[in-house]
This record gives structure tokens, sequence and C-alpha cells, in this order.
């Protein structure tokens, strides 16, 4: 599943460069800024505006009504692609609806509002809205199980089973319109609240919310303590992550990725912990003990962690250095060549370009799929290792291609099933194709 965010960014829609004049368009838009030249076109949100001398107005993308296209077009009202010039930087997040099939969206337009794309046998369906106000943070665990965080700061879920508590509302039914969550059975609700979570991947979905003091609040399915609160049950109401039993909650946190069994997060001293089942070795602690019911230091990567990524038994991290040290199972490949003879590790090991030589380096941002593993470097470029590489294991990093060319601008990686979600720095959306391969959005399958 993909989510998809539109910004402000490289030019105004509103025109075909080609063209001679600029389409503008104010009238349900968003604010008027210089735009590339083109022929008459819509802005956005606006009508279509006459043709206008190089430099002349057009609606920014991404306003009242519209969205990006995937390969840097806009969209109208009906969300129909136009072919016209886009300028929105769009980000990424994606977890797969199942290995081989064309992964669904979630998209959140500039004014905050989320709309779904469900896949039907390869092509994306046509849009619905998600959540019926704007969101200041998205996460979806499922097609029908997804929250979302309000201008007021507060959490409201949908839930198409409930059974595990993921609506956080005190209750265990599904609801197909948003509730509330809460912090008790009918008490006070979650409040303050920054950023949502949700567990990447899973089958048995798990929320985390993080609050203005940085305080880490959970709910949804406990199976092995993921909650982090002493439990290895489901929780139908938000409650904090515990530092310990008895103890106070567990912050500051700045950062936390969620698994099927187990999460880790990052503090804001760049400390890595983790908590919940180790029946991997996912915890990355140096032991096999079958899990942890509070977080524990993820003590050899010391105070340099810039941020993690979970994916059911397999987490990676990046160090301040640009370095990415992963643990956990490699049964996919996702530890590269460093894994013990028994395919797991349970301290993290390095990820290294070629078998006992130099390390993979400049890295700003990881994240493990289901299948494989991929990093972003500083300049932008894209290197995967595990089985999503060429249809068989890799188990050294290289340079993600498609159709033969290096992928060299990624604004935004995301997940995917066996190959990586990104945004290319032309706005382009790329993720898992029918055939388990990766393939542009193009304008004919769906609109970004």
């Amino acid at each position: 599943m993909v989510v998809g965010l539109c910004m402000a960014g490289l030019e105004a829609c509103g025109g075909n460069p080609s063209k001679g004049g600029t389409g503008g368009g104010t009238a349900t838009g968003g604010a008027a800024v210089a735009g590339a030249p083109g022929m008459a076109a819509p802005g956005a949100g606006g009508a279509a505006g006459t043709a206008g001398p190089v430099g002349g107005a057009a609606g920014s993308c991404g306003a009242e009504g519209q969205a990006c296209c995937a390969g840097g077009t806009c969209a109208d009202s009906s969300l129909s692609c136009l072919g016209i010039g886009c300028g929105c930087a769009v980000a990424c997040a994606s977890t797969p609806v199942s290995a081989g099939s064309t992964d669904d969206l979630f998209v959140t337009r500039q004014d905050g509002t989320v709309w779904y794309y469900a896949p039907v046998y390869g092509v994306l369906a046509a849009p619905t809205l998600a959540l019926p106000f704007s969101t200041l943070s998205f996460a979806a665990s499922g097609p029908g199980t997804y929250c979302g965080v309000k201008n007021d700061n507060t959490v409201w879920c949908e839930a198409s089973a409930g059974s595990w508590g993921e609506l956080g509302n005190g209750t265990d039914s599904p609801s197909a319109t948003p509730v509330q969550v809460v912090t008790a059975p009918g008490g006070p609700p979650l409040t303050n609240i920054t950023k949502v979570f949700a567990s990447n991947g899973s089958t048995l979905p798990t929320f985390c919310a993080i609050d203005t003091s940085q305080v880490l609040w959970c709910w949804g399915s406990g199976v092995d303590g993921v909650l982090g609160n002493g439990s290895t049950t489901e929780s139908n109401v938000a409650a904090p992550v515990l530092a310990s039993q008895g103890g106070p909650p567990f912050a500051p946190v700045a950062q936390v990725s969620i698994g099927m069994y187990s999460a880790c997060a990052v503090k804001t001293d760049h400390t890595l912990w983790c908590w919940g089942g180790n029946n991997g070795d996912q915890l990355g602690i140096g032991s096999n003990e079958l899990q942890s019911l509070y977080p524990v230091q993820v003590g050899s990567l010391s105070s340099l962690v810039m941020n993690v990524s979970v994916f059911d038994t397999a987490a990676c991290a990046v160090r301040s250095d640009g370095t990415v040290w992963c643990w956990g199972s490699a049964a996919y490949g996702q530890l590269g060549t460093e894994a013990s003879s028994n395919g797991f590790a349970d301290s993290p090991v390095q990820i290294l370009t070629t078998a006992g030589g130099s390390p993979l380096s400049n890295v700003k941002s990881v994240n493990v799929m289901e299948y494989s593993a991929c990093a972003v470097k500083t300049d932008s470029s894209l290197w995967c290792w595990g089985a999503g590489l060429g249809g068989g294991h890799s188990l050294l990093p290289a340079l993600w291609s498609e159709n033969g060319n290096a992928v060299t601008a990624v604004v935004s990686l995301g997940l995917g099933t066996i190959c990586p979600c990104f945004i290319a720095s032309d706005a382009s959306v790329h993720t898992d194709g029918s055939s388990g391969g990766t393939q542009p959005l193009s304008t004919p399958i769906s609109c970004e």
C-alpha cells in the first residue's frame, strides 16, 4: 500500500512547457504561483485559464480537489489525469497487499485529505475518500485499517475487522466511519498527537502515536509484547509504552517502526530500543530470549542511530556515519553477507558492498521489506539487496535499475513486497507491479 503526499514543489501546475501560454485558475485552486509556459489549462482546482505569456500565473498543484498524477502531471477535480506538467514532490510509504499483486494506494493531498485507490487485477480503480477530514499524519496497516491525526491533534481510525482492538476506541468491533482513539474505555481521548504509525505489512494490526511530549502510545494487536506495555494481549485503547515494569512512559521518542511481532524506536538522543517478539532475533540485543515486554537498548549501535525499519523478523538501521546495520532473520537475504550459519543475526551486522569488503556508505534512509531491503544514499541513488534483485537472492547491495536504467534520483523511499516503492525527482511514483517487478504508475493507470 502506498501513501503519497503532494507538496508544493518543482513548478506549478497549469501549462505544457512545449506550448505558448500558461493556464491559470483560482476559483477553488491554491495560491497562484509563477508557472511554466504552456497552453491554456486548468490550474489546481480552478477553471481553465486563458493563454498567456511565459511566466504567467498558474494555480499550485495539490490544492482543493486536486492531486498529482504519476509521472509529474496534474489531475482535475474528478481525478482524471490531464497530461499537464505538475510541480509536486510526492512522498510514499507502502506495505504490500500480497506478494505479486499491484499495491493499492493511499494518497494524501496538499490539503491533507487522504484518498484510496484499490487494485483490481493490476489496474487501480477510481479513488474514494478514505477519511472525511484533513490529516496531519496518516498510517495504514491494511486496505481497510487506517488512522489519521486531525488538525486538533486527536486520532481517528477505521477498521474493517476491529477484532484486534485496532480502532483504539474501547471496542473490538469494526467501523466503516472514523472513531476516536481513547486512553480508557469510555474515557478521555488520546490528544496532543503529532504522528501516527502502523505495523508494516502485518496481518496483526498495531498502531502507535507520538505526542507533543514525545511519549509513545500504542494500541491494537499485542502479540509477543509488541505494544511495549508489559502485556501480550491486544489493547482496544491507547496505552503508553513503558520504560520498565511499573516504570514511567518510554520517552522521548523521535521515530518508531512496527513489525508483526516487534517494534523498534529511535529516541531523540539517537539511541535505538526494541521490544516484543524475538523468535527471529529481531530485537538485535545479542540474545535469543523469546521476547521482551519492555524496550531494551540495542547497545552495539551506541547513540548514533538516525532511523530504523522493521518488517516481520528482520530490521535495519542507519547510523549517523551513513552506514547500514541489520539484524534478525536472513531468510530472504536482508542481512547481506554477514548472517550467521543458521541464517540469523542476534546483533546488528554491517551491510557490505563486497564480501568481507567495504561497507555500504553515505546512506540516509533504509527500508526493510518482506523479501528484500533498500537504502537511499545522500546522492539520491537507490541500492537494494535480498530476494527482490533479478528474481533471486543477492546478498550484496546493487544499484537499483528499471528498464536497464539506474535509479539515481530518489526523493522518498517506501515499502514494497519484493521491490521498493519510491518517488523519483520528477514526481513519478514507482511501486510493485502485478508480476512482482517495479513499474512506474503511468497516467492511464492512476493518479497520485
